[in-house]
């Protein structure tokens, strides 16, 4: 996984429990190895002006700076046991941070100007079916937020109240087949599906808790979505 801003490239390896920084047009880099992780997601988070990385294997997130050539200001946010936290969604200036856990088929929900407490933790799946939800995101108003589910083969949708927790609300149902990741731009969803080699596009309308299909077209073993 990459993050990119003006100065940095930033690169999480799973495999290796490494982040790496690299410094635009020059040959500076850093690497931090973080002992028994599998960091799966990297980014920045404005209201802190700090950058994070989230270890699944451990059950936390990184929160750092990075200053002087150095990886400096670091703290760590730990989530419950066994939670294997996978990706964040943040939406810029927000007071919240929604993260989705692989291993607990939740999500948490992170409040900033609590020192990162636990305001909540809501299900993903709502059927008895093993399963491990995979990709997180929500709409350009920060009204609904969705996350795909492997095993429950979903998008579930939950409403964002106006104090940042979440209400479940309805699935999206009967298109997905492990749905690895997800693109929402403006009312139109691009969910990639790993199990059945597809990309299906929709028009969803979650206030009225509707979606339609729009197309379908087949990609061989699609993992992630870019726009």
């Amino acid at each position: 996984h990459l993050y990119i801003d003006s100065k940095y490239v930033l690169g999480a390896s799973y495999h290796q429990g490494v982040i790496q920084v690299f410094k635009k047009n020059t040959a500076f880099s850093i690497i931090q190895k973080y002992e028994n992780s599998k960091i799966h997601n990297i980014g920045y988070i404005d209201r802190i002006k700090k950058y994070y990385a989230v270890d699944l294997a451990n059950d936390c997130i990184y929160f750092f700076k990075i200053e002087n050539n150095a990886i400096t200001d670091q703290e760590t946010v730990f989530l419950d046991k066994k939670d294997s936290p996978r990706h964040i969604w943040y939406q810029s200036m927000n007071r919240y941070i929604y993260v989705v856990n692989e291993n607990s088929s939740t999500v948490t929900v992170l409040d900033i100007e609590k020192n990162f407490q636990i305001v909540q933790k809501i299900p993903t799946k709502y059927i008895n079916k093993e399963n491990k939800p995979a990709a997180i995101m929500a709409d350009i108003k920060n009204q609904f937020l969705y996350v795909s589910n492997r095993g429950c083969d979903n998008i579930v949708c939950y409403k964002i109240k106006e104090n940042g927790l979440l209400e479940y609300k309805y699935s999206i149902e009967n298109v997905c087949n492990s749905p690895r990741d997800f693109f929402i731009k403006n009312d139109i969803m691009y969910i990639v599906n790993e199990g059945n080699d597809s990309l299906v596009i929709l028009q969803i309308e979650s206030s009225k808790n509707q979606y339609r299909v729009l197309e379908k077209y087949t990609i061989e073993k699609p993992v992630c979505i870019e726009m």
